[in-house]
């Protein structure tokens, strides 16, 4: 699991099946460019070489460099994820390497409602869910391929019942052991 859990704070980021999304998506863009290159250089006494030199060779180097720039910047992408929960408050880090800094907020005190989603067999198998933390005034945040879901509703079970000066004991929180 992808998660670092102290006293104090839980640091969680992404499943690894994203990484699985991205290769597939970088290979098969690969493969499409590199396809298209051998298609027309097989063919190459059939095509004039004007087409082949000014525009299907840039056309398959455009294609095989946005491929591997896609995947270059989904693995920052990947790793610049995290969902940080501290004693009052779960903080939010989105960042890319040039498009996005994002960083929210969110008050335990003020959410009303948190909810686990694992729809499907591939969810269910591979432990990942999303996450919905409904606020007040109705904000919702969704969390998309959260590890371990359950264990991560569990932490902020526990950190809001913190706050409220509930004690917690082994016995409220059995329900949702992992």
């Amino acid at each position: 699991m992808n998660a670092i859990i102290e006293n104090d704070s839980s640091i969680v980021s992404r499943h690894p099946i994203y990484l699985f999304y991205l290769v597939g998506k970088g290979v098969i863009l690969l493969v499409a460019a590199l396809g298209v290159g051998a298609l027309f250089t097989f063919y190459k006494n059939e095509v004039p070489e004007d087409l082949l030199r000014y525009f299907v060779f840039p056309a398959v180097l455009v294609l095989a460099n946005y491929s591997i720039l896609q995947f270059a910047l989904g693995m920052v992408k990947f790793h610049n994820k995290l969902v940080i929960i501290v004693r009052d408050r779960i903080i939010i880090i989105t960042s890319s390497l040039f498009l996005q800094e994002d960083i929210e907020i969110l008050e335990l005190s003020k959410v009303m409602k948190i909810d686990v989603e694992c729809h499907g067999l591939l969810q269910n198998m591979l432990n990942y869910g999303a996450l919905i933390i409904e606020q007040q005034k109705n904000d919702v945040r969704i969390m998309h391929l959260i590890p371990d879901p359950f264990m991560v509703l569990r932490i902020i079970r526990e950190k809001t019942d913190y706050l409220s000066g509930n004690v917690v004991t082994p016995s409220d929180l059995a329900f949702f052991k992992v």
